[in-house]
């Protein structure tokens, strides 16, 4: 973005069909973990407004808003219900991936 001189809002859109009753897998503690599944949706939308200068300056900050959304729709919630929790799925995210923070 910084590149091409945008400068405006952008618009994140996340749809996730056929949830209901599939669990999440998450590597919190470096081990493979069975989270719970979701009972009443099967289907998840969101809907995040941002200025692009949100996500240049601080888009873990992001991740955390999507990550908390999805989670809550999904029936894991405690898994993202504070910072702390969000900043370790982050941390977590970023082992994984082998990223370099920002």
């Amino acid at each position: 973005m910084q590149l091409s001189e945008f400068a405006g809002n952008l618009q994140v859109h996340l749809e996730m069909r056929n949830v209901r009753g599939v669990s999440w897998i998450s590597y919190l503690s470096g081990f493979p973990e069975e989270g719970p599944k979701s009972k009443f949706d099967s289907h998840v939308g969101l809907d995040l407004d941002l200025p692009h200068t949100r996500l240049l300056e601080s888009r873990d900050d992001v991740a955390a808003d999507i990550l908390r959304e999805v989670f809550f729709a999904l029936n894991w919630a405690d898994v993202a219900a504070t910072p702390a929790h969000l900043d370790r799925l982050l941390k977590s995210a970023y082992e994984y991936n082998m990223w370099q923070a920002s």
